[in-house]
């Protein structure tokens, strides 16, 4: 007898090959069979006109750092998402520096409770003891691990939907050995850092992540990352890379450039299979509403991504599924005059002040002295105005509003729409829009993410609305967005840029593919209705997701089951 059988079900089973007609039997959290089978089980799932797919395989995600606050993770969960790579970004939820917190990017609330700023968004190192207290008080929280391997032991206690992929974050790391010392690392201090790594990698670590944009990586020469890449290739493990975004002679000039040729080069010097992240056009361009320019730079960066995999070299790259980007996300435009609007304490009051020329002022000289960066002109990333009672502001880019209407800064247009509709709503867009996703995605070296985090339908963080900050709906829909919108024409394809891809490059054995004897991460859904139902909750369409053969999600509402299991390195 079996624990599960799904009856019915066009199976598309990862491969590529076409989805036919088939039954799975699913017992003790494996696939015992897949055929036309007539044996009895504990529940029939009736999957006529449904198809079957391996569960979803996210390569980037940060699900780790919030993994015990929402062990649910409603998010990626309901949308199909079986296994998430976690650790990216140079983000790890250890080593923990007992003096020194390094930001997890989740934790807003609390971080901005332990280190209170007018002008900064949030602190990425910030007092490890006022950190962990307000992360007791606003989450219960207990931070009381130190090393990766502690943390995964206690995450395997608590439980968690999701399998969990661990990588080692450099930021932690070099946080740990270095705190807040903003310069190349001595060869004492890498040696440290090696031995933390190596410690991770001992405990399960599948490798090392960077996060070359962000402190403390940033500061980090490319020898001490290939001294760390030296070890990983000791353990046959992987490399992520959120890619230096400048050049370290020039590190007030957008490069990224820079950053996948040293990538790519780090690849070639050490035989570490590398994925870069989260990654779009490296190219800025005007004006962005250009279709063909848009096309052009999307290829151009495309074929950069590609070199180092058409010399030989084992190099992926993976894209959000979106042109907005992943994680969380402020919603309203009020977010931009931030600084100004806690020291009025209200908008009410804030809208008053906008009468006083001197207060406007200090605002302007403030902005260009660089105290609230969303204001300054990015080449990176733009926001655009999604709801407005000012229709002409709606979709589009405050950069292309500012040139429109004649507006002297981007202040001066905030202000302006603010007064017309203090309640505007926006959403960061990267480089590039919608045509630029797909064409990156149009690739076999090309795998969809989500840049996302563990998160319930109804998390939040930071500030009270219009301070607030939600979780982008790239967290509950990726995957949807990418079945219905980018990659291959053929379903078949597409699924298998999202399963086995994944699952081969990161050497997640028993998983990715439906075959008998391998692990019961199934999703049941169905193509006609499916939607991703961006920014209103979970997606239409994915019936049943199942997780290491247990029914996690039923028709859009999590079952409460935490099957989920850390995915740590072998030792052979």
């Amino acid at each position: 007898m079996y624990d599960l059988i799904i009856k019915d079900g066009l199976i598309t089973d990862g491969t590529g090959r076409d989805a036919y007609l088939a039954d799975i039997a699913v017992k003790d959290g494996k696939i015992a069979a897949i055929g036309r089978l007539q044996e009895v089980a504990d529940r029939i799932i009736d999957a006529t006109g449904k198809y079957v797919t391996p569960g979803f395989i996210d390569p980037h995600s940060h699900a780790d750092l919030s993994l015990l606050v929402w062990p649910k993770n409603e998010a990626y969960t309901l949308q199909g998402v079986t296994t998430q790579i976690c650790g990216n970004c140079g983000l790890a939820p250890a080593p923990i520096n007992d003096e020194l917190w390094e930001f997890f990017c989740w934790e807003y609330k609390s971080v901005n409770r332990a280190c209170k700023s007018v002008f900064d968004m949030y602190t990425w190192q910030s007092d490890a003891d006022a950190t962990r207290k307000a992360l007791k008080e606003d989450y219960d929280l207990n931070v009381d691990w130190h090393t990766l391997g502690e943390f995964m032991d206690i995450a395997e206690k608590h439980g968690f939907s999701c399998n969990y992929y661990p990588i080692s974050g450099h930021n932690h790391i070099r946080n740990a050995v270095m705190g807040k010392a903003y310069r190349p690392a001595t060869d004492e201090e890498i040696e440290k850092m090696k031995e933390i790594l190596r410690d991770d990698l001992e405990h399960g670590s599948q490798g090392l992540s960077t996060g070359l944009d962000y402190i403390p990586g940033r500061f980090a020469e490319t020898k001490e990352i290939e001294a760390l890449l030296n070890i990983v290739a000791e353990y046959d493990g992987v490399y992520n890379t959120h890619v230096r975004g400048f050049d370290p002679k020039h590190p007030e000039k957008l490069d990224r450039i820079y950053g996948v040729r040293e990538a790519v080069e780090l690849c070639r010097r050490t035989g570490v299979k590398t994925d870069l992240s989260h990654m779009s056009a490296l190219y800025s361009f005007s004006p962005s509403g250009s279709e063909k320019l848009e096309r052009a730079v999307a290829e151009i960066s495309r074929a950069e991504m590609e070199k180092g995999w058409k010399e030989g070299l084992n190099i992926m790259y993976d894209v959000i599924a979106n042109p907005s980007m992943g994680g969380s996300t402020i919603p309203y435009l009020a977010n931009l005059v931030r600084p100004w609007l806690l020291m009025c304490g209200s908008m009410d009051h804030f809208l008053e002040m906008l009468e006083f020329p001197d207060f406007v002022q200090m605002m302007a000289d403030q902005t260009a002295a660089g105290k609230s960066p969303l204001l300054l002109e990015m080449d990176e990333i733009d926001i655009k105005i999604t709801r407005c009672l000012q229709s002409k502001y709606e979709d589009k880019l405050l950069a292309d509003i500012v040139e429109e209407n004649g507006f002297a800064s981007r202040l001066d247009a905030v202000l302006t729409i603010l007064k017309a509709d203090p309640n505007t709503e926006v959403t960061p867009q990267i480089a590039g829009g919608d045509t630029a996703v797909s064409i990156l995605l149009d690739s076999p070296r090309a795998m969809p993410c989500a840049d996302g985090f563990a998160f319930d339908l109804d998390s939040e963080m930071d500030y009270p609305a219009p301070l607030n900050r939600k979780p982008h709906p790239n967290n509950y829909c990726y995957a949807i967005r990418y079945l219905l919108h980018y990659g291959p024409q053929r379903f078949e394809d597409k699924v298998k840029q999202m399963t086995s891809v994944p699952a081969q490059w990161f050497g997640i054995e028993g998983r990715g593919v439906l075959a008998e004897g391998n692990w019961a991460d199934i999703v049941v859904l169905d193509r006609e209705r499916l939607c991703a139902n961006e920014g209103n909750g979970s997606p239409e369409g994915v019936d049943y997701v199942i997780i290491n053969g247990q029914i996690a999600a039923d028709h859009r509402k999590h079952t409460g089951v935490l099957a989920g299991k850390v995915l740590r390195k072998a030792r052979h």
